[in-house]
């Protein structure tokens, strides 16, 4: 019998009860729900004496089977402005449990959105709210299900790393689940939790917090926190991690001990954390589970590991069931009841498309046919209602213009992704103290390359009153340098005497060798600007120094500002963490100097880059510019205000040796050293 004439059956029946159901004073969708449970009618009769129903409960035991079925689908509406009148059409036909926001562009923009889904949920006939959702942190170019992101700027979650500030991540993640909560939208997807590995295109490690199992783990516990103080859901991707190529499925390789050890630990953070909903993915699991069969198909991945291993007990988000490594074997339908029977909560589909009709009635018939037991559809239902509960979903209102340009308004004195722009550039390589450039002594200095040109040349025009640019600009609009725009760049140079590149280590390496060696050739200083992380850092062998941001396209002006403080000197420092003690003799003394104590830059790259750069590599330069004031004291009651030179202790002993610094930007850091004196 077909999915079709399964469900029209079941409906055809439930018109035949509905007459005898309603004389006794049932709705049709408690007669649905009671023809799948076997109730008799009698369970229908009120107790006068039963405590009062909360409307929780209420709406659990009035929806139809159907009704609860819809409720697990978790759907990514198409709008690049608002919804389209197809997405509207579906949306009240079908009335899935979460719709993700894929394209907005402003605060105005997104609170429309909001809007008219709020619209739509009063017009429904059960009036459950939806999940608003949206994934902050992948743009347009990367994902269908992403955010074109202009009211708020993101830093990338490898740039959260990189600058290993736990106070700047969380005011930036504040702001963001602020900026969120004002707005209307209840869930955030993302980011992922997967650990970089060796294995992985270095270009995909963006979108990761690196390959420190460490930092994963915290930033799990940040983002829960923060999320949840603004009783919005976070839920982290693509659980189980795996590695990621283009073109062919996402694996994960591990064996069972590694995994436990390994990946699994930053998704066990966030369900210690208290994390409400969880996203599994379509990685390929062949060491954990035999069968192969993408994670989110997966009992062994979503039961075994998930829920028993992490002890997760929230909702569990499995697909996109409509991505090509799901249907390559199974229909929208037979997708859907795979993951449902699972273990999956929700069904994640990256487009709102009428297949999704299809879905419910194939999860609506298995569970006639006793292929997915009533009880678990019910548990899931519960789970999804109970959090919009618990979230304020019931009785959320519209939001007003005067809050969404009020919202625009303040994020342009939001200062918590410059914060960590400027605390995550990374100092790579600086050949014969390059860096920082001397205001008064630099001359000759231009800027050439790809993107982001502009931005940076705008920026350096207050410390350098001459500064030149030239801007590449077939790289910018096709993905590939034409050999005029080369001839224009070594035209253009022929003056210059100190000259920096922005280039995208993702396009083009060939071209921007070719200017390298040029420019070497020329007897030029060669300052090279990466906007992203490189494979192999021999293509840049040819530069002077080097500097690394974990920048995209649509964050430029904020990264620029960022380089631009780097490069004249005026980029945050920060104190090196304290290590072994140091080791002297009453008799000897003890040798200080501010910049051997000190980072400036900041940043320290959270992924090698082949064998020459380590995990947490990083270089600095001297800067007079970023200190203000250098406090030492010696733990022994003495002290020095001294930048540099020797404290010879009188007694042997444990003490600690306390730093405290103070920057031009007005911040004070400190840390204690410990020295061993011996006699």
């Amino acid at each position: 019998m077909s999915v079709f004439l399964r469900v029209n059956l079941l409906l055809l029946c439930a018109f035949f009860s509905y007459s005898s159901a309603s004389q006794e004073g049932q709705t049709l969708g408690s007669t649905i729900n009671r023809d799948v449970n076997q109730l008799s009618p009698e369970a229908a009769v009120a107790d006068p004496d039963a405590p009062e129903k909360t409307r929780t409960e209420i709406i659990q035991t009035s929806a139809s089977l159907r009704a609860q079925v819809a409720q697990l689908m978790f759907v990514s509406v198409s709008g690049n402005l608002s919804l389209t009148s197809e997405d509207r059409r579906l949306l009240r036909e079908v009335h899935p449990g979460g719709v993700l926001l894929s394209n907005l562009s402003g605060g105005n923009n997104t609170r429309e959105y909001t809007n008219v889904l709020l619209d739509l949920e009063k017009a429904s006939s059960l009036p459950i709210p939806f999940f608003i959702a949206c994934n902050m942190f992948e743009t347009q170019e990367q994902s269908k299900t992403s955010i074109a992101h202009q009211f708020l700027s993101i830093p990338t979650p490898l740039a959260i790393s990189a600058a290993g500030s736990n106070e700047a991540t969380e005011g930036f993640i504040k702001s963001l689940a602020s900026n969120l909560s004002t707005l209307g939208v209840n869930v955030h997807l993302g980011p992922s939790l997967r650990i970089h590995t060796a294995d992985t295109p270095i270009k995909y490690a963006v979108n990761t917090f690196g390959s420190g199992v460490k930092q994963s783990i915290e930033m799990s516990a940040m983002f829960a926190n923060a999320f949840s103080d603004e009783n919005i859901a976070w839920s982290p991707l693509g659980f189980p991690g795996g590695v990621i190529k283009p073109n062919v499925p996402s694996v994960l390789i591990s064996h069972k001990d590694q995994f436990i050890q390994h990946e699994i630990l930053p998704y066990e953070a966030a369900v210690n954390a208290g994390v409400s909903m969880i996203h599994v993915g379509n990685t390929l699991t062949p060491m954990l589970d035999r069968s192969n069969v993408p994670s989110s198909l997966s009992p062994i991945m979503i039961k075994v590991f998930l829920r028993g291993y992490t002890g997760f007990d929230g909702i569990i988000v499995a697909g996109p069931a409509d991505d090509s490594i799901i249907e390559l074997d199974h229909s929208p339908g037979e997708a859907a009841v795979a993951m449902i029977k699972a273990g999956a909560d929700m069904v994640l589909w990256d487009e709102l498309a009428p297949s999704l009709k299809d879905a419910v009635d194939a999860i609506v018939a298995a569970v006639i046919d006793g292929e997915i037991p009533p009880q678990q559809i019910s548990e899931s239902y519960q789970r999804i209602v109970e959090l919009k509960e618990d979230l304020g979903l019931f009785d959320r209102e519209t939001i007003s213009r005067r809050k969404s340009s009020a919202l625009d308004i303040k994020n342009n004195r939001d200062s918590s992704t410059d914060i960590i722009e400027r605390r995550s550039i990374t100092l790579l390589k600086n050949n014969n103290g390059l860096l920082p450039l001397s205001k008064k002594t630099t001359i000759g200095l231009g800027v050439t390359g790809y993107y982001g040109v502009s931005e940076l040349f705008e920026e350096l025009r207050n410390p350098f009153k001459k500064i030149s640019r030239q801007l590449i600009i077939s790289a910018e609009h096709t993905g590939k340098v034409e050999d005029f725009d080369i001839d224009r760049v070594k035209n253009r140079t022929s003056k210059w005497q100190t000259v920096i590149c922005v280039f995208d280590p993702n396009m083009d390496l060939p071209h921007q060798r070719e200017i390298l060696l040029f420019l070497r050739q020329s007897n030029k200083k060669v300052i090279v600007v990466l906007l992203g992380v490189p494979e192999d850092m021999g293509h840049y062998y040819n530069a002077d120094a080097i500097l690394l941001a974990y920048s995209q396209r649509n964050n430029l002006t904020v990264t620029m500002k960022a380089i631009r403080d780097v490069i004249v000197g005026e980029g945050p420092v920060d104190l090196v963490t304290p290590g072994s003690p140091v080791n002297v003799r009453v008799d000897n003394p003890v040798q200080y100097n501010i910049y051997e104590m000190v980072r400036n830059p900041s940043g320290q790259i959270p992924i090698p880059i082949g064998k020459d750069i380590p995990y947490g590599y990083s270089l600095s330069y001297r800067s007079e510019n970023a200190l203000k004031k250098v406090a030492w004291d010696f733990g022994d009651g003495k002290s020095s205000r001294d930048w540099d030179g020797e404290y010879q202790y009188k007694d042997s002993g444990n003490y600690f040796i306390t730093l405290t610094i103070k920057t031009e930007d007005g911040e004070e850091k400190s840390e204690r050293y410990p020295a061993r004196v011996l006699p």
